[in-house]
């Protein structure tokens, strides 16, 4: 898991419920994430690296503004959230994005065991996830 969203405030992490477009992809299919997209449940890879629920994909295209990213194969069915994060975010949220970029970077690495448990993180994302299943 991605220990970005444990650096978010409450308010933030109300705002992800309210305003995150939700995704749904089969298995089998590739795609690429130009928005930054919360995994809530399932299973991608890119180049031998495993992502699922907790994973923050396409912050580094949407951040760095690049046309188009690498690209994932989805694994098993996969839900997900994308964020309609505007240049204002880029502000008010650095710290958690600077966060999010270094563990993307750190989990890229071929050595990679992953990240060190964030109880914190675990917690916010439960939050989110119980806070969709609410409103559907």
């Amino acid at each position: 898991m991605n220990p970005w969203i444990a650096h978010l405030e409450n308010q933030d992490l109300k705002w992800i419920v309210d305003q995150g477009q939700g995704i749904y992809l089969d298995p089998g299919i590739e795609i690429h994430f130009p928005h930054p997209t919360l995994i809530l449940d399932g299973e991608l890879e890119c180049r031998g690296h495993v992502r699922g629920g907790g994973a923050l994909l396409g912050l580094s295209e949407w951040y760095l503004e690049i046309d188009q990213g690498s690209f994932w194969h989805v694994n098993t069915p996969v839900w997900g959230l994308e964020l309609p994060l505007t240049a204002k975010h880029k502000a008010a949220w650095s710290v958690a994005l600077a966060v999010a970029m270094s563990a993307e970077i750190r989990l890229a690495q071929p050595d990679a065991q992953g990240l060190a448990d964030v109880e914190a993180a675990r917690l916010k994302f439960r939050y989110v996830v119980s806070q969709l299943e609410t409103t559907l």
